[in-house]
C-alpha cells in the first residue's frame, strides 16, 4: 500500500510541478494513533474536527488527525459506510442503517427512518 501511495504521489508530482512543488517538498507523515482498520471508506469535516468511516466503526479526530476515538455507541453497528454533513449534524449509513448525531459525533447516534424523508432528485449517494 506504501508502494502505491509513493508510486501516485511520484506521478502527480512529476505531471503537475511546478504547481504542486510545495506539496511535493513536504515530508509525509503517517497518523493513525487509534485506528483500529486503516482501510478508509468515508470522511468528511465539521469545522476542525475530522470523521472518518471504517469498517471498524466511526472515529473521529480532534488534532488534525494525530489521534482518533470510536464515537460509535456500544453496541452499534460498526460498518460506516458513508457520511453527510451540514456543518452542525451528522449523517452516518452505517451497515445499510441511518443515523443522525447533532452534537458532530460527540453524542448519542439516533436512528433516522428514511422512508419518512422528502424524496429528492438533487442526487448526491446518501
Amino acid at each position: 500500500m506504501k508502494r502505491a501511495i509513493s508510486v501516485v504521489l511520484l506521478i502527480v508530482c512529476t505531471l503537475f510541478y511546478p504547481a504542486m512543488d510545495q506539496v511535493c517538498a513536504q515530508e509525509w507523515i503517517q497518523v493513525n494513533n487509534g485506528l483500529t482498520n486503516l482501510h478508509v471508506q468515508c470522511m468528511t469535516a465539521v469545522g476542525s474536527d475530522l470523521l472518518v468511516g471504517t469498517a471498524d466503526g466511526l472515529f473521529r479526530s480532534t488534532d488534525e488527525g494525530a489521534s482518533w476515538t470510536n464515537v460509535l455507541q456500544a453496541g452499534m453497528e460498526t460498518d460506516v459506510e458513508e457520511l453527510a454533513t451540514d456543518g452542525k449534524s451528522v449523517i452516518a449509513r452505517i451497515d445499510s442503517q441511518f443515523y443522525l448525531s447533532t452534537t458532530v459525533g460527540k453524542g448519542n447516534w439516533l436512528p433516522i427512518d428514511v422512508s419518512t424523508l422528502p424524496k429528492t432528485t438533487a442526487g448526491g449517494k446518501l
